[in-house]
């Protein structure tokens, strides 16, 4: 008896707001930032929506809200928010503060997220995806201006690395890979948007980022 009066005021009692700083700095260099919530409660939380609520001056997002739907109780969910840095964002460090309501406004999780930008964001690399859609190979051709250690990634729409397709010291000149839809597994992914990532160190302060979209179809 004792035991079913608590779970019952368990259960409906306010959600416990959870409070957590991510570790680890997150270097913000193009690729989608990812941001992973998960349902502690053994219940169902309904329209559940994330929410900016503040962020540095140099880093504007795309959107500062994501509707994820319903969360299963136990359930974890990655999403992913797409930004810019603008000029002065070179070298500058500081907080992104994002919170998870449900459907009655109840913050139930917010999460502090350290990030930095490079020192230096050079713009003298190109990068082109062809064909796109791809269907279901890509190639990607870049061109670097000067000696590089360069790597280039794939990621999904929620920040999760696929493949990596190249990672190693280049020279300045133009470069094609190819990606043929599969992760590093060899397993082919479904149709949908994928990102991928140029990197490219040409010192200790100065980096050259750049990002593409992929549309895959199938």
């Amino acid at each position: 008896m004792r035991k079913s009066m608590i779970l019952v005021l368990l259960l409906l009692a306010p959600l416990m707001l959870q409070a957590k700083e991510i570790p680890g700095t997150i270097h913000v260099d193009g690729a989608p930032m990812a941001i992973t919530v998960d349902n502690v409660y053994p219940f169902p939380l309904h329209q559940v929506h994330a929410e900016i609520l503040s962020a540095p001056r140099w880093l504007a997002f795309d959107r500062y809200s994501y509707q994820l739907g319903t969360l299963a109780r136990y359930d974890m969910r990655t999403i992913s928010f797409d930004y810019a840095l603008v000029e002065a964002a070179r070298g500058q460090e500081g907080m992104v503060e994002v919170a998870f309501f449900d459907e009655d406004e109840n913050a139930f999780d917010y999460q502090f997220i350290p990030v930095k930008a490079p020192v230096q964001v050079a713009t003298d690399a190109t990068l082109h995806v062809f064909p796109n859609p791809a269907n279901p190979e890509a190639t990607i051709q870049y061109q670097l201006q000067s000696p590089a250690d360069v790597r280039v990634d794939i990621y999904n729409m929620v920040g999760q690395h696929i493949l990596t397709l190249y990672d190693g010291i280049q020279q300045a000149g133009a470069y094609r890979l190819q990606w043929n839809g599969r992760d590093r597994q060899h397993n082919a992914m479904p149709s949908g948007i994928y990102f991928v990532k140029l990197v490219a160190f040409e010192s200790e302060q100065t980096i050259q980022q750049l990002t593409r979209k992929i549309l895959l179809q199938k």
